[in-house]
């Protein structure tokens, strides 16, 4: 039988080896943040310089999806250490910004399956804009609110989403390119930035008060 220190001593080993998994798992998550943003980037530049949408192209755009929707589910932790009510505000902007990755990955797999139903496309966009929309606002307001991310990031998020809604609803296809390259940019600035306070500070998530003004 181990004695009462050799328990505790096992007990404390195992926590800080729990504590590590746990922020190399968050560290992780910001790496996903940081390459789903330069992946987006790199996309709408392809497609802004007239190139053409091939299999490939879409393929590392799903691959830049799949790693934005697990980079915010580690953002979670550090959206729930803040108040309720502030917490819950924050829980939802972060679910759905990802149903409207999500959404994005379901039209971007219709497609590459030969879907061509214009009607369809068209809601399910204008819903995807919807969701990204809402979602940037509640979590670029709790961020400048809070400090909880940078908030140059927050003001980032909310810019380059209304942009991205507002970029849907004008018919001047010059326009509207514009537009839709200028909030990817400031969208995906914004989620390198949620990426890289992650990165350097992993322990912000496993401790009570590790949000700070930036």
């Amino acid at each position: 039988m181990k004695s009462e220190y050799a328990l505790a001593i096992d007990i404390q080993q195992t926590q800080e080896l729990r504590g590590r998994v746990e922020m190399s798992v968050y560290r992780w998550g910001g790496y996903a943040l940081c390459i789903s943003a330069l992946i987006n980037v790199l996309q709408s530049v392809w497609y802004a310089a007239g190139g053409d949408d091939i299999v490939p192209v879409k393929v590392v755009g799903l691959v830049g999806g799949v790693l934005l929707i697990v980079g915010l589910a580690c953002c979670l932790p550090l959206m729930q250490k803040l108040e309720p009510g502030t917490r819950r505000a924050g829980e939802l902007g972060l679910a759905l910004l990802a149903a409207a990755a999500l959404l994005s990955l379901a039209l971007t797999l219709y497609f590459m399956v030969g879907g061509s139903t214009a009607d369809a496309v068209s809601v399910a966009s204008s819903a995807s804009a919807l969701l990204g929309l809402a979602g940037a606002l509640l979590v670029g307001s709790v961020t400048i609110r809070t400090g909880v991310f940078p908030v140059w990031a927050g003001w980032l998020l909310i810019g380059g989403s209304v942009l991205n809604f507002v970029g849907g609803l004008v018919e001047l296809e010059s326009i509207a390119s514009t537009i839709g390259l200028v909030s990817v940019l400031m969208f995906s600035s914004a989620i390198l930035g949620l990426g890289l306070h992650i990165i350097r500070r992993p322990a912000d998530a496993l401790t009570a008060d590790g949000s700070t003004r930036a």
